[in-house]
């Protein structure tokens, strides 16, 4: 039985997404509670108006250190991911599952357990919570690679629309953080909002351990040559010196992307409740709504891309439509705040579903988890590096004075939108490589010209030619006239 015609193979998806769940939960907890983990204690919350920094319960770190959560749940995604992409092309899918994700359920412990008496407000605190983040991130990294590599295996032939999913998935666990979090704070204090992010991690360690299970009932329904083709094989510094040019010009755009984009995330709730004087909990859900976006249209996003076929085209667009939001923000104080998260969630949802499949086209299906793996390892340094910068444009310290506070928070975009800027121009020169490669990352321009290609060969050329052969880039199927990708 071919892997296509195996039924339940959707149930292995539906594993597959909820493995992430906790993970995607955990990233921007603190962002939910970021009030509540930069402000200093102050007594009590009685007569306390809507847009104050903090009240009882906090954890007085400051915007410095409270961007450096930020900056060490990045590099170790980063770190960890490098090795981490191929060791999990080593010993497969099944293994690596359960492993990342209770590495993730581990941190969301430490991290729980440093917000508790006896230990909130002592020096052993801070250090607890960057352990916690770190392992965290050595998580989170690896569970999106072994979910990516599980969709490529069982989904090859439906990657844009089941990818669609995945991303709806992961937003899901945003969302709920953010619809969850800051009210849990509000009614039983900030650890027991941590210790539900535990709670949310420990469902991904059931779903990672029931994927296993089905993973490996299915395999078993294949026959041999797609038992052949699933194996994990091991990856060659060879193998990793002949990623196309492609595959590294997508590296810098998802780089460049997440790193303007996630910072704000970050630090978008207390921007919201600065500027704009909302309560700590309505800034949480109009920054939420990035992700509320996100998991209503992804589906559609991912069928949508299927249909279109031009995913380094749409990338284009996507970058140029998202340039205008980070100086609205900052500029332009007349626009209600949700109507532009809303705006970053469509870009943002659209960029996501096009950029990880990219990776998929374009490399040795043994090689995806390594390719994923260093993906995420440059992106991470650069989110880490942006985190790191934003915290030192706001300050060590929680800036009293409104107009210098918003002085830093201009600066701090006007950084995200240098970095977006970047991320334009990385995904024009993509499209230039792809246009003379082959165009497997816009592959209905490429079904157009093999069509007007074999209709040149039948009629017009001669029966032999020393010209170099298209193939050195794709193969044509005699049958269709349609291009077959194929790694050079």
């Amino acid at each position: 039985m071919k892997v296509e015609d195996w039924k339940w193979r959707y149930l292995i998806l539906v594993f597959d997404c909820s493995m992430t769940f906790g993970c995607y939960f955990n990233i921007d907890i603190i962002s939910a509670v970021q009030a509540d983990i930069q402000g200093q204690d102050t007594g009590t919350c009685a007569n306390i108006s809507s847009n104050a920094t903090c009240c009882e319960g906090c954890l007085g770190l400051g915007p410095y250190r409270y961007n450096q959560l930020y900056t060490a749940y990045s590099w170790m995604n980063a770190l960890f991911a490098l090795p981490g992409g191929y060791m999990i092309d080593r010993i497969g899918n099944r293994v690596s599952a359960v492993i990342v994700t209770m590495l993730a359920t581990i941190g969301s412990v430490l991290f729980a357990v440093s917000t508790m008496d006896g230990i909130r407000g002592t020096a052993t605190m801070f250090p607890l919570m960057i352990c916690g983040r770190l392992f965290i991130g050595a998580g989170s990294g690896s569970s999106l690679i072994v979910q990516d590599r599980v969709v490529a295996f069982w989904f090859k032939d439906r990657i844009s629309f089941v990818y669609g999913f995945v991303i709806f998935a992961l937003r899901v666990g945003n969302v709920s953080n953010y619809l969850l979090t800051a009210n849990i704070a509000k009614l039983y204090g900030i650890r027991w909002a941590f210790w539900m992010g535990t709670l949310a991690c420990v469902i991904g360690v059931f779903s990672a351990v029931s994927l296993a299970v089905v993973d490996y009932y299915g395999t078993k329904q294949l026959d041999d040559d797609c038992k052949i083709s699933m194996k994990a094989l091991p990856v060659s510094r060879k193998d990793i010196r002949d990623f196309p040019a492609t595959y590294w010009m997508i590296c810098l755009v998802i780089m460049s992307y997440y790193s303007s984009y996630l910072p704000f995330v970050g630090n978008g709730t207390k921007y919201i409740q600065d500027r704009y004087g909302y309560s700590k909990t309505t800034s949480s859900y109009f920054t939420g709504a990035i992700y509320d976006t996100s998991v209503v249209i992804s589906p559609l996003i991912g069928s949508l891309l299927g249909a279109i076929d031009c995913h380094g085209i749409v990338l284009i667009a996507v970058c140029v439509l998202t340039l205008p939001v980070f100086p609205l923000l900052s500029y332009c104080h007349d626009i209600h705040p949700l109507i532009l998260t809303i705006w970053i969630g469509v870009s943002y949802t659209f960029a996501g579903v096009c950029l990880w499949p990219c990776i998929i086209i374009v490399v040795p299906k043994k090689a995806i988890g390594t390719a994923i793996g260093i993906a995420t390892f440059i992106q991470g340094l650069s989110i880490g590096l942006t985190n790191l910068v934003t915290g030192k444009l706001l300050g060590f310290t929680e800036d009293p004075d409104k107009d210098s506070l918003l002085h830093k928070y201009q600066k701090m975009f006007w950084l995200l939108l240098g970095m977006l800027l970047f991320s334009t121009l990385c995904s024009v020169v993509l499209n230039v490589f792809d246009l003379t490669k082959g165009r497997l990352l816009n592959r209905r321009l490429a079904k157009k010209n093999s069509k007007e290609l074999k209709s040149f060969v039948d009629e017009k050329s001669p029966l032999m030619t020393d010209a170099p052969s298209i193939q050195s880039y794709v193969s044509i199927d005699a049958s269709n006239g349609e291009l077959i990708p194929g790694i050079q």
